[in-house]
């Protein structure tokens, strides 16, 4: 097998080789245990041409991909938006329109050549430009749609989702900690197993193969030895790239569901849009949770989601106990004001 493919699918599917222990040592993840967890995401790894193939096939999608699914830009910060485009339009002037609810809200008008190329590749005898476009929106939160058009040509070049999203998640103007309002409670791992009872077309968001353990490092309270897992009962996570490509909706759904005004939201498990701790299903019933690796997911925009739709459903987030997490984890939450 491609030894250098596997480590490059490794990295670019957020999946660490390494962790701390509870103990404080550092344990390495099996090659068996990264080959479950890419099958799991569709990887054919038992097929080195099968798994080239795959592997050229993203690549090529990706850079044919012009508008991001889903782009991401913050209030109060300098923000830019990225394109992919053969090389045919890097001198040409280009429409970029932003829309809410079918109205365009704001157009700009670029030439690509005039901005920051950040890199190119060739696909099929054509080179693409990636290309950074900076911009200050002064629009409201919310979530708007990105089309990119050549003038004159009613069809776009590609289009995507644009979130603007706030400094912070919501903070009631009177209420305190102690107040009596509703506290709902959230656990994302068994969210996520519900959604997907309840939208099981969506096959591609899960993967299956896998289910999410609790990791046996220091931040886990778990009897590590004692800590298995029940495969008729467990959660399968959301595949980090596969959320990405649905421009984040299901992540939406799910953070929007369980939001009311006036009320706070309490996540139990906040450390899960960080990473969670993929464990490969056995054909036996129970398997130890330690046996797996951590999968990360991209936590600055899954926080800056939450943070969008706590604004917009007017709900006080709560994240537990965040002196049990890393340091700079809940400093990041303490910024966002999520509360302890």
């Amino acid at each position: 097998m491609n030894a250098s493919l596997i480590e490059h699918l490794v990295q670019s599917r957020g999946i660490e080789s390494q962790y701390i222990d509870a103990l404080g040592h550092e344990q390495v993840v099996s090659p068996q245990i990264i080959k479950q967890l890419l099958a799991a995401m569709g990887y054919p790894v038992d097929d080195q041409e099968a798994l080239i193939n795959t592997a050229n096939q993203e690549t090529e999608r990706a850079w044919f991909t012009i508008v991001e699914p889903a782009s991401i830009v913050r209030q109060g910060q300098g923000n830019v938006l990225h394109f992919k485009l053969p090389i045919d339009f890097a001198n040409d002037e280009l429409d970029l329109t932003i829309s809410k609810d079918n109205q365009i809200c704001k157009k700009i008008k670029f030439v690509p050549i005039d901005q920051e190329l950040l890199g190119y590749f060739d696909v099929r005898d054509m080179e693409i430009q990636h290309y950074a476009l900076p911009v200050e929106l002064d629009l409201p939160i919310g979530y708007y749609q990105l089309a990119l058009f050549e003038p004159g040509i009613e069809e776009p070049l590609g289009s995507g989702t644009l979130i603007i999203t706030p400094e912070s998640c919501y903070k009631h103007p009177t209420l305190e900690q102690n107040d009596k309002v509703e506290t709902k409670s959230l656990t994302l791992a068994n969210a996520e197993e519900i959604n997907a009872i309840k939208a099981p077309l969506n096959k591609a968001l899960y993967c299956t193969d896998v289910i999410i353990g609790q990791a046996p490092d220091e931040y886990t309270t778990t009897n590590v030895q004692a800590n298995t897992v029940n495969n008729t009962a467990a959660q399968s996570p959301m595949n980090p790239a596969e959320l990405y490509q649905q421009g984040y909706q299901p992540i939406i759904d799910l953070f929007r569901s369980n939001m009311s005004a006036n009320n706070r939201l309490k996540i139990n498990d906040v450390l899960s849009l960080l990473r969670q701790w993929w464990v490969p299903k056995a054909s036996e019933v129970n398997r130890v949770a330690n046996e797996g690796a951590y999968v990360y997911y991209p936590f600055d925009d899954l926080l800056a989601i939450l943070a969008l739709e706590s604004q917009l459903n007017q709900t006080v987030i709560l994240g537990g106990d965040l002196a049990r997490l890393p340091e700079e984890i809940a400093q990041q939450l303490q910024q966002m004001a999520i509360e302890a």
